[in-house]
């Protein structure tokens, strides 16, 4: 039993880094001022396109205040910190908020 559950959470961490992973360079796209139909014409890896619209796809089913969250930091490339001080929170907020919204997109993301 030990066994399968330290297999498990090697595999949700590694979704999880995977997930970061892509929208770190999700985020790099927008910050480059990329508009969504410019991803066919980068220089990322080769599915990045692919990738990209799987995330802005799903992002459609984020609830209200996570799809907030996944616009500000990923879609305008906010930092934390940034978005924290323009909303008036704290940023260990905003981190939670994030966390919630990478558990969110792996669950969603396995289901698909």
């Amino acid at each position: 039993m030990l066994c399968l559950t330290i297999a498990y959470f090697k595999v949700v961490s590694i979704r999880l880094e995977q997930i970061r992973k892509d929208l770190k360079q999700i985020q790099d796209a927008f910050r480059c001022g990329l508009k969504r139909e410019q991803f066919g014409c980068i220089t990322y890896p080769k599915n990045f396109q692919a990738m990209a619209e799987s995330y802005l796809t799903v992002s459609e089913q984020i609830p209200k205040r996570l799809k907030t969250v996944f616009d500000e930091l990923y879609v305008k490339a906010k930092t934390q910190k940034a978005y924290a001080a323009e909303r008036g929170v704290t940023e260990k907020y905003i981190q939670i908020l994030n966390k919630r919204l990478l558990l969110f997109l792996q669950t969603t993301m396995a289901d698909e």
